[in-house]
């Protein structure tokens, strides 16, 4: 589009960059055509991340713009220097954003977004140049220009645009908008953290990468990088425009977001002039502290924990970390806590009570400066405990400066019960819930029927004997057909109560799901419970699992991703996204995600056989076989899932005999109790004995088997697919 000059205006006394249309082209209308509209288009923005245009004009043949002169280097060059750390790609990538978000609100696209149009000047300052190949529409009244009609290809037939670059619909002609610079942003943000093109070869390799509908291969981005900022790449370089971040601006946010566990918190001036600081748009809620050691308390500190945080997570515009996470920061120092979670603000409690009597402590602290936001002591009555914990969510609210709605308001005071009995028996209840064990889960639905004995209105529990139930369907602690129906009836009779309670209608999705296989009303009780709760990571976990099992593996992966950004320190949460990358057939990257879970927790039954699996279809049978085994001596003996995966693996391995073995054993168990025809039919299938593993998959039909929900993905039954009987099962369920 033509060369450019250090110069200097004599005029002015300053240094500028002269680009200037060489005289072979001068005669082309084309070519000062776009040379003209470029200096059109940049003179109307006026932004720090975009450079600046002084002047247009002719001297002696030779057109020529006057811009500002960025001293530094192009991005390109600071590329060519090897990758860019995480922190600085994050900080370099919002300018560029910020910068574009201003074109677009001046309706210009920029089109030809890459390295080498981005200067890197004095203190990280990014400008964006070369608006040659921009879009621009008229403004408002105004006609159009000959440039901003222009269809996407040139007379010739060419492309604008730099392949490796270009959006989809940029490289096939269709017409451009604002997506198609944020396609480019992605393959930008991509080369700085990884070092290397996001399509990379000559350009007939990138533009067919760039054309095909399969998703940008991501994998050369270091394990360093953020998974936010990794999916902040994905949304980008989405093939379809419908699918990518909505705006570069929210795209700035998100890559701030991203910057602000570090920065110092926002102040701004009220009109008095005092200086206060703005709104904290996320809070971790410590576990409180059994401050007299009694176990016959600890329902009661994790209990009132769960509480709060349940109750401010009815605020949209408040992330609120889940127990599971927290809970790994118990009696932590609340700095450390907030600066390792990322999180604005903390709250920390202690707990002292009698049977009768009641002490909480509580207070409230911004993680990032430690300055005391809020305290308070409560001395009560134990039967004022619901009371006092309204108070403190009522409180962090006022103190967060949240400006509720009328019906926010009287959703965050809106108790869930009045009765203290029922209360503490429903507290009693979590507790055992949140052992996850079989023992403890039907100790959970005794005590939630207690609570409802004594309060038949309390949704609450009657959400929780949903969940319980559920739980004990899909783990096979009870049969199917048993613990389905009533955690559907219990789901539906928190509903009749209170229509709003989101745990409730994704419990009730859970039941559509895992027994009544309806996709259609699974996916709208999820839909609906994460509308009224955005922050419920375990709503977000099931719906990434749902949508997994239908195939649709990116949106799914959005959604576990989600959860675990809500819950990042959950060991299930990891393994579900670790499932999701599984079911995508990526298995080498959810090894990676199970680790992590194994890290957290050495003896996480589920970790091992989970990447057990995952190794047994990357082709690491040995070391799959003493990942099952792992997890059969964690489980105990009993253990089917387990014992079924190793009989898979070792069919794979050739070991036809010890497979055969624990076929029989699983057999026999079925007298007992119940046991999962479909794993029955996955070891059948992998010893290549398909018509005994069509029937035993027909039995798991019948008996409403769970894990018949991941029949169209899982690849242990890859060698069936074909066979007109499991073509017909996938037609029964929907999910062909």
């Amino acid at each position: 589009m033509g060369e450019v000059y250090r110069a200097r205006d004599v005029r002015l006394g300053r240094e500028i960059a002269l680009k200037i249309l060489p005289p072979g082209f001068a005669g082309d209308p084309d070519r000062m055509r776009r040379f003209e509209e470029e200096a059109r288009t940049a003179s109307r923005l006026n932004h720090p991340n975009v450079v600046t245009i002084h002047d247009i004009g002719e001297e002696g043949g030779v057109a020529f713009i006057a811009m500002e002169l960025v001293e530094g280097e192009s991005l390109r060059e600071r590329i060519g220097r090897g990758r860019v750390p995480p922190r600085e790609a994050v900080a370099l990538a919002a300018q560029i954003a910020d910068g574009l978000a201003r074109a677009h609100a001046a309706g210009i696209v920029h089109r030809d977004l890459k390295p080498e149009n981005v200067m890197l000047g004095p203190a990280g300052l990014v400008k964006i140049l070369d608006f040659g190949l921009a879009h621009a529409e008229a403004p408002a009244g105004a006609a159009p220009s000959a440039a901003a009609t222009e269809t996407a290809r040139t007379a010739g037939g060419a492309i604008l645009g730099t392949v490796g670059y270009m959006s989809p619909e940029q490289a096939r002609g269709l017409p451009t908008d604002a997506r198609t610079d944020l396609f480019a942003f992605g393959a930008v943000l991509h080369e700085m953290l990884s070092g290397r093109a996001a399509f990379p070869g000559g350009p007939v390799a990138a533009l067919s990468a760039i054309l095909a509908p399969d998703p940008a291969d991501l994998s050369g981005i270091p394990a360093d990088v953020h998974p936010a900022l990794a999916r902040i790449v994905r949304r980008c370089l989405e093939k379809d425009p419908e699918r990518r971040l909505s705006s570069a601006h929210d795209l700035s946010l998100q890559l701030r977001d991203l910057a602000t566990p570090t920065a110092p918190a926002p102040r701004t001036r009220s009109s008095g002039g005092r200086v206060r600081r703005k709104a904290i748009d996320s809070v971790a809620v410590l576990p409180l502290i059994n401050v007299g050691g009694d176990p016959a308390h600890d329902y009661l500190t994790d209990g009132v924990t769960e509480s709060i945080i349940h109750g401010l997570s009815e605020l949209p515009k408040l992330q609120v970390m889940a127990l599971s996470t927290v809970s790994r920061f118990r009696g932590r120092d609340p700095l450390e806590a907030g600066r390792a979670l990322g999180v604005r603000a903390v709250l920390t409690g202690k707990l002292t009570g009698t049977s009768e009597k009641l002490r909480v402590q509580a207070e409230l602290v911004d993680a990032q400066t430690g300055f005391r936001i809020w305290g308070e002591v409560y001395d009560r009555p134990m039967a004022d405990l619901l009371d006092v914990q309204d108070e403190i969510a009522r409180e962090i609210c006022e103190r967060l400066r949240f400006k509720l709605s009328g019906a926010e308001r009287r959703r965050v005071a809106k108790a869930p019960t009045r009765n203290a009995q029922a209360y503490q028996a429903y507290l009693k209840g979590r507790y055992f819930w949140n052992k996850w064990t079989t023992e403890g889960v039907q100790s959970a639905i005794e005590l939630y029927q207690r609570a409802i004995e004594i309060d038949p209105a309390y949704a609450l529990a009657w959400g929780g004997i949903a969940d319980a139930y559920g739980i004990m369907g899909s783990m096979k602690i009870t049969a199917p057909d048993e613990a389905f129906p009533k955690a559907r009836a219990a789901a539906l009779r928190a509903l009749e109560i209170d229509p709003r309670l989101a745990d409730a209608h994704a419990s009730l999705a859970y039941v559509h799901w895992l027994h009544d296989w309806d996709w259609p009303a699974a996916e709208a009780s999820f839909r609906e419970s994460l509308r009224l709760n955005p922050s419920y990571a375990t709503g977000h976990r099931w719906y990434g699992q749902f949508l997994s099992g239908l195939g649709r593996h990116e949106e799914a992966l959005e959604e576990v991703h989600r959860a675990l950004d809500l819950d990042p320190l959950s060991l299930i949460i990891h393994t579900a996204v670790g499932d999701a990358l599984f079911f995508a057939r990526r298995y080498r990257e959810s090894i990676e995600y199970y680790r992590k879970s194994l890290e957290m927790d050495p003896e996480f039954q589920a970790g091992h056989s989970d990447i057990a699996r995952a190794l047994e279809f990357s082709g690491d049978i040995e070391e799959a076989i003493r990942e099952y085994e792992a997890a059969i001596r964690l489980s105990g003996a009993t253990a089917a899932d387990a014992s079924v995966g190793r009989a898979n693996a070792l069919a794979v391995a050739g070991n036809r005999e010890e497979a055969l073995a624990i076929l029989d054993q699983l057999q026999r168990r079925r007298a007992e109790r119940f046991t999962s025809p479909w794993g029955i039919a996955s070891i059948y299938a992998r010893l290549g004995e398909h018509e005994e593993a069509l029937s035993w998959l027909e039995r798991a039909y019948a008996e409403h088997d769970p894990p018949l929900v991941w029949l169209k993905v899982h690849p242990r039954f890859d060698a069936l697919r074909g066979n007109p009987r499991f073509v017909a099962l996938l037609r029964q369920m929907n999910l062909e």
